[in-house]
């Protein structure tokens, strides 16, 4: 078993192709979110369930980001972890939840392609100052970057996902050993990339860090995913 995006059980896959470090997803999203808010004021962040894998450990890493550099944040304050489901009505109605429960809110992070669409536009209707920020597609993200709803986002390209998973895969099905540490797989036009330990206890194959959309640059990729 090769996963991707969400990692399998350490214990039942050969190996995991992971988008971007967990680590680094997480303090990303907590720097922009406190760039956009002037490191002041309410914030929210919109996953999709608790027990999603790399939800959990994007969130994790935006508390451990938030605790360890405790004066620069100090005053931001988280007000809840919201969780719509990874569906667009469902992240609809904890959007608009959120933006009743906390008028002074500021801002919204939703590491989910789906959140952030659904939060965005709860927050073009609602004509309120808050924004968001978070994982998204440019696709459907484009309106919102460009009227400024999400100043900015981040993913990877899913293309270039799929494309290392694919050598991974093959690797695996004709028998070559991708799974140990310090072992090299070559991607093709990805170049070589090694085999390193996990967070969970197994082994992945990182993909690179995420890529930053803005109003310069997601009109060019708005066609391609």
């Amino acid at each position: 078993v090769v996963s991707l995006d969400s990692a399998v059980n350490p214990d039942n896959r050969a190996v995991h192709i992971q988008q971007a470090l967990p680590k680094t997803i997480g303090s990303v999203l907590i720097q922009a979110a406190a760039k956009i808010m002037g490191y002041k004021g309410e914030f929210a962040i919109l996953s999709t369930t608790a027990g999603m894998p790399n939800q959990a450990s994007w969130v994790k890493w935006m508390r451990i980001e938030l605790q360890s550099y405790r004066e620069k944040y100090k005053d931001m304050k988280m007000v809840e972890i919201a969780y719509g489901l990874d569906e667009y009505d469902a992240s609809v109605r904890t959007a608009k939840s959120l933006l009743e429960k906390y008028p002074e809110l500021k801002l919204i992070i939703a590491p989910t392609v789906v959140g952030l669409h659904a939060a965005a536009e709860v927050i073009r209707q609602s004509g309120l100052p808050a924004k968001v920020i978070g994982l998204g597609l440019p696709s459907n993200m484009e309106p919102y970057i460009m009227d400024g709803t999400c100043p900015w986002m981040y993913l990877w390209n899913p293309s270039d996902l799929g494309y290392l998973a694919a050598y991974a895969a093959d690797a695996a099905a004709t028998g070559r050993n991708i799974g140990a540490i310090g072992e090299i797989l070559n991607a093709g036009m990805l170049g070589d990339r090694i085999v390193s330990e996990s967070e969970d206890g197994g082994t992945e194959i990182v993909l690179g860090n995420p890529k930053m959309f803005d109003s310069t640059n997601v009109i060019v990729w708005k066609d391609l995913f």
